[in-house]
């Protein structure tokens, strides 16, 4: 089984309140969620930061070839059509294979 991840931090410069940041973020996990049933989205880092914060999205298949393709096609769809008040500033993907 394979499990293929991405960390992606993002900046927020018009957000002035945690509850603002909130709101972005859960409209960014719903449209992913939306669009790619099958993925996991969470928020992990930068909890209490406003104007930073860091998404995690992962997909778990048994083929290693499409896993990395669906997680390409998830941040592609993120960088290029998914506009929000939210810059990538970061993208840290990996896939870890298990017995």
């Amino acid at each position: 089984m394979h499990i293929s991840y991405a960390k992606v931090t993002l900046r927020m410069p018009y957000v002035h309140s945690l509850k603002q940041k909130r709101q972005i973020i859960q409209s960014i996990k719903g449209k992913l969620r939306h669009r790619f049933a099958q993925l996991m989205v969470a928020e992990v880092e930068h909890h209490d930061q406003w104007q930073l914060t860091t998404l995690a999205i992962a997909a778990i298949n048994y083929q290693r070839r499409p896993l990395e393709s669906f997680i390409g096609q998830v941040i592609n769809y993120w960088q290029h059509e998914l506009f929000m008040d939210a810059e990538i500033i970061d993208i840290q993907q990996q896939t870890i294979t298990t017995d």
